[in-house]
């Protein structure tokens, strides 16, 4: 259970824990929640989790998925696209950073698009990472 703490959700709590340090340090004022994630920064955990996946299905010496189960090819591209998908949006979101607040006469949700779309893309990528981890899929071929 302790390889779920380090690859699933300690990089999906990380920057709430690098919060934590940075009150140590003078701020003009309080920083908000969604500061740490608010440019799709999730993304560089399912960049993780992504390429976890794919090692474990064609990781050497037959112990992959690959080489149980033939239909583990669509699961292999589902990765590939969260990979790169995650890597546009971790990139993105650091070239061109967003305000902590939405401006006036634009809704939240719009704001912070690259936030939503980047914790569909990392939970998709660990459910993922989750089915090849525990062969989910291995039965269905």
């Amino acid at each position: 259970m302790g390889w779920f703490f380090i690859t699933i959700l300690l990089p999906l709590v990380a920057p709430l824990l690098a919060l934590l340090v940075f009150k140590l340090f003078p701020q003009v004022g309080p920083v908000p929640l969604i500061a740490p994630f608010k440019d799709g920064q999730l993304c560089w955990g399912a960049l993780g989790f992504s390429a976890s996946g794919l090692y474990e299905i064609f990781s050497p010496g037959g112990n992959g998925l690959a080489s149980t189960n033939a239909s583990t090819g669509w699961l292999a591209g589902m990765l590939i696209a969260a990979l790169v998908i995650s890597a546009m949006i971790a990139a993105g979101g650091s070239v061109f950073p967003k305000s902590t607040t939405a401006p006036p006469g634009v809704a939240t949700a719009k704001h912070f698009a690259c936030f939503f779309v980047s914790v569909v893309v990392t939970v998709s990528a660990a459910i993922s990472y989750l089915a090849v981890h525990y062969k989910l899929l291995e039965n269905h071929g």
